[in-house]
C-alpha cells in the first residue's frame, strides 16, 4: 500500500490526476483503434510510439526541469494532451481524401 500524506503537495497531485487526463487518454486510445481498424497502421504506430516513448520521456524529463519537482504530477496530462494534438493532426491529414481501405 502507498501511504497517503495529506499535505499540500498531495492535494495538488490528487487534483492533477483527475478525470481530464484519463478522458484524453481514452480519446487517444479510440483514435489509435480507429487508425488500426481503417488499415492506417502507419498513423497508429506513429501515434503509439510518440505516446509510449518520445513525448512521454521528453515531458517526464523536461517538465520538472522547467517548472520544478512538483511538476512531475502533471506529466501524465501534459503528454496525453500533446499526443492528442498529434493524433488530431494525423487524423485530419489522413482523411483529406476520405477513408480509403487498402
Amino acid at each position: 500500500m502507498v501511504p497517503i500524506h495529506l499535505d499540500r503537495s498531495f492535494r495538488k497531485a490528487k487534483l492533477s490526476m483527475g478525470p481530464i487526463p484519463a478522458l484524453v487518454m481514452a480519446a487517444n486510445t479510440m483514435i489509435s483503434a480507429y487508425f488500426y481498424s481503417t488499415k492506417r497502421s502507419r498513423q497508429a504506430v506513429i501515434m503509439n510510439l510518440l505516446r509510449s516513448f518520445v513525448i512521454n520521456l521528453a515531458v517526464i524529463f523536461l517538465l520538472p526541469e522547467l517548472l520544478g519537482a512538483e511538476a512531475v504530477w502533471f506529466t501524465f496530462g501534459a503528454y496525453e494532451l500533446l499526443v492528442l494534438a498529434v493524433a488530431l493532426y494525423l487524423l485530419k491529414s489522413s482523411e483529406k481524401n476520405g477513408v480509403v481501405f487498402r
